[in-house]
């Protein structure tokens, strides 16, 4: 729901660790857990202050929604 939210604010978190859903039974419910459920945030060192607002701004948002 978060993910989606971010999006409609146009910031794009990544999913950095998809299991395709033929596969999911050989990871484990734990992994399938965490491929769910982990929001990676786009923040890295080519981001400044405006941008790390304006992440922090959509996430806020995103959670209240």
């Amino acid at each position: 729901v978060v993910r989606k939210q971010m999006s409609e604010f146009g910031i794009h978190c990544p999913v950095h660790w998809p299991i395709e859903f033929d596969l999911r039974n050989d990871f484990g419910e734990g992994a399938c857990f965490l491929t769910d459920n982990i929001l990676g945030l786009p923040i890295d060192q080519r981001y400044g202050r405006k941008e790390m607002d304006r992440v922090l701004e959509a996430f806020l948002k995103a959670l209240d929604a």
